[in-house]
């Protein structure tokens, strides 16, 4: 996918961010809770963003909900695979606290679910600026980019025998299996330029994927 981008965008206001942590569950259950998850500090201007992954060995149910800090999240993208894969990237605004739950509410019951936390300061809105996807291997999308901005990369990957993934042009965070021969999933960031942006998830082996692109700024 390919959103054109004539002019170089400077963000309004100055825009940092970093990743923070990742967390994991093999519960197989409609609801999951990530209790006490790194946010970094408190301000009035920070939004967290959260790459929601999760897999079933038959059915995929949907998400009903995310919420961060008991704050409702708004879905940025979000992408599905076969067999039974989702990824997607979640955003809101929370101002206060150190830590945050991270609850996802499905509509059915996945085999396992993982998150990946992202935070930032001084963005105006919960809303992507361009977003992408992609079910190839290697998952790829070109998306536009705003000059001080960032960019957050997400792959979900069913797989039967352990497996990486290779990254291009952006920083990976985490590649790990949620379950042994079950799911995949790895994410990755960049600083961005107001250039079009590549981000490339290359899987080590075969299996089914799913990856979304979504840049901020």
């Amino acid at each position: 996918m390919l959103v054109p981008m004539m002019l170089s965008v400077a963000s309004a206001t100055a825009v940092s961010y970093s990743y923070r942590t990742k967390a994991s569950s093999t519960a197989n259950a409609s609801s999951y809770t990530f209790s006490s998850l790194d946010i970094n500090s408190a301000a009035a201007d920070r939004h967290v963003h959260v790459a929601v992954h999760y897999g079933d060995s038959s059915s995929l149910p949907s998400i009903t909900s995310v919420t961060i800090g008991g704050i409702t999240a708004v879905a940025n993208k979000t992408s599905t695979g076969s067999p039974a894969s989702l990824v997607a990237i979640y955003t809101a605004a929370v101002p206060t606290g150190t830590t945050a739950n991270v609850v996802l509410t499905l509509s059915g019951s996945p085999d396992q679910a993982g998150v990946g936390v992202w935070v930032s300061y001084g963005l105006s809105s919960t809303a992507a600026y361009a977003t992408g996807n992609s079910t190839a291997d290697p998952a790829t999308a070109t998306i536009a980019t705003v000059n001080g901005g960032f960019c957050i990369a997400a792959i979900t990957h069913t797989i039967s025998s352990a497996q990486t993934v290779t990254w291009t042009n952006v920083t990976e965070r985490y590649d790990d299996t949620i379950e042994s021969n079950a799911k995949l999933f790895s994410a990755a960031d960049a600083a961005t330029t107001g250039a079009n942006i590549s981000p490339s998830g290359d899987m080590s082996g075969s299996g089914g994927v799913v990856g979304v692109f979504v840049s901020f700024g």
